[in-house]
């Protein structure tokens, strides 16, 4: 329901009484959406925040601000709700990881998610890869590293035998790690 446009020039106060009045339940029915009601002690709280659907970019950000909305992800095509850092202006999607697009990866499979300040991290698993030099498709697996990662961690996963692992190399790209036998989880944390 749009507002009244009174009083306008003319009007007596019996003519804008009942526009204004019908004014302000508009405004109360509208502000009651995600609020909590006038007249209780948490006035003008939210009860939960709803991001509108942002069909095209949304509107540019000036200097410091921060933000936080409803976009699509780009290489997922799904809806995330996304953070814009005030210091850096780099936005990134906080909702976002494997399970936008899978409900229930399963035990050791490859999966990936961001976390706080646009960090990026990546994980699974190597079963019975063998002996030698071990490439993991790190570009495979979710968004791509913008970056070097910073930090990559593996751990022996359900050993039988004596075997040792240990990463040689990492890009953007692979994970290599060099492996004596049986199977390995790793982790992989960039931006």
């Amino acid at each position: 329901m749009a507002l009244n446009d009174v009083p306008l020039s003319g009007q007596t106060l019996n003519d804008t009484r009942n526009p204004i009045r019908n004014n302000f339940l508009t405004i109360n029915n509208a502000f009651l959406v995600n609020h909590k009601e006038y007249n209780t002690p948490d006035a003008g709280k939210h009860t939960f925040v709803t991001l509108l659907d942002q069909t095209g970019n949304p509107l540019p950000f000036i200097g410091n601000e921060g933000a936080v909305y409803n976009f699509t992800f780009p290489q997922t095509a799904t809806k995330e709700i996304w953070f814009r850092m005030p210091q850096t202006g780099i936005n990134y999607p906080v909702s976002n990881c494997i399970l936008s697009t899978n409900g229930n990866p399963g035990l050791a499979s490859n999966g990936w998610a961001y976390g706080p300040g646009g960090t990026l991290e990546k994980w699974g698993a190597s079963i019975n890869p063998g002996v030698g030099n071990v490439l993991i498709n790190l570009a495979a697996i979710g968004p791509a590293f913008t970056v070097t990662p910073w930090n990559a961690q593996i751990s022996p996963y359900q050993v039988s035998t004596a075997s040792t692992s240990f990463i040689v190399n990492i890009t953007t790209t692979t994970l290599t790690v060099f492996n004596t036998g049986g199977s390995f989880m790793w982790r992989v944390i960039g931006a």
